[in-house]
């Protein structure tokens, strides 16, 4: 019987496959025929969350966590622009209270540092506010060097873990507007004091 057959065989049958379903019978833990002539398929329902997460773990660790920095394209002529951004991810409660003025300006300061900035808005949230920073070029990064990783080794989540997997993160509809404004702090061609005001 082919995967389609028996997969077609459990909607016939009323089951909703939600998990991971395995079709093989070489899988950790064998099972047996569920009843002579049985399908013998396993349905692990959310059993897989902690191997993702592990081998997600893995990959971070695999990649390895770096103490490269951004560089502001501005930050000779604008560096008060690093203090702007700050202030305003403060007020939105994207950073954590417990963050630093200075502690967030050394990950825009082009020089190697170990800054773990506690960030409490979503990793979509995060993902999209550095990908406007990139794709505007606001700011650069060490040749060599993925700018994710730069990311991942300055920022944790709410619970102090690394974020992974940028590459799945799709644009927060609901607040992109409010992150584009956000990114725009580190435009010196934007009047920020007339926009605010």
């Amino acid at each position: 019987m082919t995967q389609e057959e028996k997969l077609a065989l459990l909607k016939a049958s009323g089951i909703n496959v939600n998990g991971d379903l395995v079709l093989e019978k070489h899988v950790e833990h064998e099972i047996g025929n569920i009843e002579a002539g049985g399908i013998g398929i396993q349905i692990i329902n959310g059993g897989n969350t902690a191997v993702k997460a592990e081998r997600q773990s893995k990959r971070v660790e695999a990649q390895k966590l770096v103490s490269d920095c951004f560089t502001y394209r501005w930050l000779e002529e604008y560096p008060e622009r690093i203090t702007k951004l700050f202030q305003a991810l403060l007020r939105a409660e994207w950073i954590s209270p417990d963050t630093k003025p200075d502690m967030f300006q050394r990950i825009f300061s082009g020089k190697n540092c170990d800054v773990k900035v506690k960030w409490t808005g979503s990793q979509a949230e995060l993902w999209y506010l550095f990908k406007l920073l990139f794709d505007r070029k606001y700011v650069s990064w060490p040749q060599g060097v993925g700018q994710w990783i730069i990311v991942q080794s300055h920022f944790v989540d709410g619970k102090s873990k690394v974020f992974t997997d940028f590459n799945s993160q799709h644009e927060p509809k609901k607040v992109s507007g409010v992150i584009n404004a956000l990114a725009e702090l580190l435009n010196p061609a934007v009047d920020t004091e007339t926009r605010n005001s």
